[in-house]
């Protein structure tokens, strides 16, 4: 199995998502997986202002301490499995900020 983002992207079916899901989770390395999940929630909170998933895990990686990245997906994604809708994860996290 490759050990790196970029060999790991070679591969048939590989995106940058699962790439650095495997990096973090088989590896140990420090990666952050963007989804859907991490992308709305980490524009909601404030924490980027980005367009798509590759430009919010640039911002991520810049602004959360190393020890943060491995575990922000499974954090983040779970959040937003448990509220599917905008109107309900918006007042989940408001209730967080306020």
């Amino acid at each position: 199995m490759p050990k790196t983002i970029e060999d790991l992207l070679k591969l048939p079916g590989v995106g940058r998502k699962v790439g650095n899901i495997v990096l973090a989770q088989s590896f140990g390395q420090d990666a952050i997986s963007v989804d859907t999940h991490v992308h709305r929630i980490s524009n909601m909170l404030s924490w980027v202002k980005t367009k798509t998933p590759q430009q919010t895990e640039k911002a991520l990686m810049e602004r959360l301490p190393k020890k943060y990245w491995r575990d922000t997906n499974k954090l983040l994604v779970s959040i937003g499995r448990q509220y599917p809708s905008k109107r309900k994860l918006a007042k989940f996290l408001e209730s967080l900020t306020s």
